[in-house]
């Protein structure tokens, strides 16, 4: 039976009420005051149907203190929710803690690895963001056990790794050996073989030569495996899940050593990952390289005390439409529209290319572009891409849709022009891409010129009725829109009057 010392029990206590904190203020608490808010109308309509009148000057004060009650009972229940929840993590760490120390983990380790594998039940947040899935949904996880692991030729023999050799056939032999530090084993009878730095293919061919020598491999088999993978600890700084130190089989590759701290945030990046060894040059690890070709030289093995660093995310754009993996990408500095489109699998057989829209926001409004990609292609060239941009790839189904309109606005605005809105856009939005109204715009009725069916008609909107009902006046493509500006000669025809008059 173990028991848990001070300290230990000061930690758990700790992180209780660190959970209950983070329930309470986060979850509970908003969700329960919002549940109990009361209104003013809800108010006087009760205290009316119990024959009782509260005169308007009161009326706040009467809601004020009813709020007030509820919401402290709303937060009485809060507490008691959250402590009770709290109570259970902390039940379920003391578990895990006194199952590690079974196990012949120290205190620190025991409670540092339960906390983590608690943190690990929790679900993780979902991500826009393309390779985000991979550690988000689990579909790959570091493997903290190196007993009977099956090693790849490229993993790299390291003291501590234990190599099994088998003999049989004509001849038999059988012995497991253990790289010591100086990075040698010695089968019996044999010189001492330096393994340490190779790869397990090069160390296979290496003992089979040396066995070679010694047994008579033509009416023999010789088989060499991993045993146990040695134990490394890495560091996965920046923007991880879980940014610490973890020990594991130095099996995992950068890939699967990410999977440690959950991957990456919702604005980690998942191109640029860097993997510093002391004495070697830094490596960068590129997960859509690895996507695209998971045997690819882009995953590799790390080494002990390795940083694993994972900067913010760079230029993000999204891509919609007739693609294949509609998402986001991050793209690095020299990516652009072309590396985009093999990044999601290329465009579908029904894509309209003849016109591929990019939402862009420049100067302080939405930009809307259209490219041609057949003539891209032609050209041998590519588009430029900025963070944040959008691509619409649209679909040829019986006829093209458009998803914007072309509309144009003169007058009293402070950049008259023709913008492209979107489809659901209207005159509101017009009037903020135009940069407002000026001071001396007339404020009665707008003009809307629009072409139906081959006959010009026209629209009389109020700007005053528009800016009250808080409402917008759809657009269609081509429409006109024409504000007026107040003719100055109007204030001119005005004398003045002063003296014993009324008005």
């Amino acid at each position: 039976m173990y028991f848990l010392n001070p300290k230990h029990i000061f930690i758990l206590t700790t992180m209780k009420y660190l959970f209950t904190s983070f329930l309470f203020l986060t979850v509970c608490l908003p969700v329960l005051v919002a549940q109990t808010t009361i209104s003013k109308e809800e108010i006087k309509a009760q205290l009316q149907a119990n024959g009782i009148n509260v005169p308007a000057s009161e009326l706040g004060k009467v809601t004020e203190a009813a709020n007030n009650i509820a919401t402290q009972k709303a937060s009485s229940t809060a507490v008691l929710a959250t402590e009770k929840a709290a109570t259970d993590v902390s039940k379920s760490i003391d578990q895990k803690v006194q199952e590690g120390l079974q196990a012949g983990k120290t205190e620190k380790e025991a409670v540092v690895d339960a906390v983590q594998e608690i943190k690990k039940e929790e679900p993780i947040p979902p991500s826009a963001i393309y390779g985000h899935h991979l550690y988000r949904q689990r579909n790959i996880t570091a493997i903290s056990d190196g007993v009977n692991v099956r090693a790849p030729d490229s993993y790299i023999l390291g003291t501590g790794d234990e190599l099994s050799i088998n003999v049989w056939g004509h001849a038999e032999y059988s012995g497991a050996f253990k790289i010591n530090d100086e990075g040698y084993i010695k089968p019996d009878r044999m010189p001492r073989l330096y393994l340490k730095g190779l790869s397990y293919k090069q160390a296979k061919e290496k003992l089979n030569s040396l066995f070679r020598q010694s047994y008579n491999l033509t009416t023999s088999d010789l088989a060499v495996s991993l045993n146990y993978s040695r134990t490394i600890t890495v560091n996965v700084v920046g923007e991880v899940m879980q940014p610490r130190s973890y020990t594991i089989s130095a099996i995992n590759t950068a890939v699967n050593a990410l999977a440690a701290a959950d991957g990456p945030t919702n604005i980690g990046s998942v191109r640029s990952i860097r993997v510093s060894s002391s004495g070697k040059p830094d490596r960068t690890l590129d997960l859509y390289k690895f996507l695209l070709n998971p045997l690819s030289s882009e995953d590799f093995f790390i080494g002990n005390n390795d940083y694993l660093f994972v900067p913010p995310i760079g230029k993000v754009i999204e891509v919609q439409g007739a693609v294949k993996r509609p998402f986001k990408y991050e793209l690095l500095p020299s990516e652009n529209l072309k590396s985009l489109l093999q990044w999601c699998g290329g465009i579908n057989s029904n894509a309209y290319q003849g016109s591929v829209q990019i939402r862009r926001f420049e100067n302080d409004q939405t930009k809307i572009i259209n490219i041609n990609l057949a003539d891209t292609d032609k050209n041998s060239g590519d588009f430029g891409l900025r963070d944040g941009d959008l691509i619409v790839v649209a679909s040829i189904d019986g006829g093209f849709v458009e998803s914007t309109k072309l509309v144009q606005i003169k007058g009293a605005v402070a950049k008259p022009n023709s913008y492209n809105l979107l489809l659901n856009e209207g005159l509101r939005t017009l009037i903020g891409k135009a940069g407002g109204l000026l001071a001396n715009t007339y404020t009665g009725n707008l003009q809307v010129q629009r072409t139906e069916n081959n006959e010009v008609r026209l629209y009389d909107i109020s700007l005053k009725e528009l800016d009250s009902l808080k409402a917008d006046f759809p657009l269609k493509k081509g429409d006109i829109i024409t504000i007026k500006t107040i003719d100055p000669d109007y204030f001119t025809n005005f004398g003045s009057i002063e003296g014993a008059v009324k008005l």
